[in-house]
């Protein structure tokens, strides 16, 4: 049992905390992070003043929480199967270029880097704004073989012979700041190499989105 379950366990925050203890909410987040001086102590006197106070309630310490778990809801499910279909050389769709758009925090990276663990052909790929085209494909490259060529050319080169081996699923993660020289460079490769490509990122405006669709759609 320790100080930072019977908080969680009586839905207690650093700031209630610290005022039924008596002490700074500092104080209360150090003990609990233990990096307070002598915490242990700390920690057993508070336990002691917290029960004394009828905050009984306790969480076992073998209890824990996994905060990698996908939770499959109907954004996850229309997720994986846009990924499934888009590596399927018979699914439905007529592209192999594909988008994930929605507000921030919903989840998009973490199935985005969910998925490609747990499938074997897919590589995740974050763009960092302001890149170049030459550090951009860089990253792809090294998504997809672990190698960071130094060249354009040679990316290509890398990139195509990595499609030509075998099927492969690149997401592109923060895909809305992609300038649109980039987006006709990814469609690009997703012809030459015949890779397929999901983009994932947040919403943008309607003018932006429209252009970028037609980017797109250009096949």
């Amino acid at each position: 049992m320790s100080f930072r379950s019977i908080l969680s366990a009586n839905r207690l925050s650093n700031g209630t905390a610290a005022k039924i203890l008596g002490v700074d909410k500092s104080t209360v987040s150090k003990v609990c992070s233990q990096s307070y001086p002598n915490w242990e102590q700390k920690e057993e006197d508070f336990i002691r003043i917290l029960k004394e106070k009828g905050y009984t309630k306790i969480v076992p310490d073998q209890f824990t929480v996994d905060t990698d778990v996908l939770v499959a809801t109907r954004s996850v499910d229309a997720f994986i199967n846009l990924a499934d279909d888009l590596t399927d050389p018979e699914g439905s769709r007529c592209s192999s270029l594909g988008m994930v758009i929605g507000t921030a925090e919903r989840g998009k990276t973490h199935t985005a880097k969910w998925y490609t663990e747990t499938h074997q052909d897919a590589c995740y790929a974050l763009y960092i704004e302001h890149s170049t085209r030459v550090q951009f494909l860089r990253d792809i490259c090294e998504a997809l073989a672990n190698v960071r060529p130094l060249t354009f050319g040679a990316c290509l080169s890398l990139i195509y012979e990595c499609c030509r081996q075998r099927q492969r699923l690149i997401i592109i993660d923060e895909a809305d700041k992609l300038p649109i020289s980039f987006l006709e460079l990814l469609r690009g490769i997703n012809e030459r190499c015949n890779l397929p490509i999901l983009l994932a990122g947040q919403t943008v405006s309607k003018a932006k989105n429209v252009k970028r669709n037609k980017i797109l759609k250009r096949k």
